[in-house]
């Protein structure tokens, strides 16, 4: 799109052993560049058993040297469309509902090698409230 502006559409399909358990996630972006900086704003929604879960989700990053060294962060609220169970008449549903934050660091190192670290916090309710933190460390090769 003109402006470094960006924009998508799109769908997932989920299928879980049987016809019951089937998900179809429809996803829409739009997200803008400013110099070093990045903002998008992504929405998911999951119709499902008659009801429509939304999950929104809002993700910036600023950029250094390349596209790979970057500090960046998320905010997610909303229905998992990946979390989900069986109930007891084997209908599909979404587990809860949370809101999540991220902040990730990027950094490439020598030629090959990227390094990412990522915390995050997030709070999951539903019957009963559910707080959760993280830290991922990855280390990727390049080929």
């Amino acid at each position: 799109l003109p402006k470094n502006f960006e924009a998508s559409l799109g769908f997932r399909y989920f299928w879980f052993n049987s016809a019951s358990s089937q998900v179809l996630v429809y996803t829409g972006s739009f997200g803008k560049y400013w110099t070093k900086y990045w903002l998008v704003f992504r929405e998911y929604v999951v119709p499902l058993n008659g009801k429509i879960y939304i999950t929104e989700l809002l993700e910036g990053r600023r950029y250094f040297n390349d596209k790979e060294n970057y500090l960046g962060f998320q905010y997610i609220h909303g229905a998992s469309p990946d979390e989900k169970r069986i109930i007891n008449n084997n209908e599909t549903q979404l587990t809860y509902r949370a809101d999540e934050i991220k902040l990730t660091y990027s950094h490439r190192c020598a030629l090959y090698w990227i390094y990412k670290i990522r915390g995050g916090y997030e709070r999951r309710y539903s019957s009963y409230y559910l707080n959760k933190y993280t830290i991922d460390l990855t280390l990727a090769r390049i080929f």
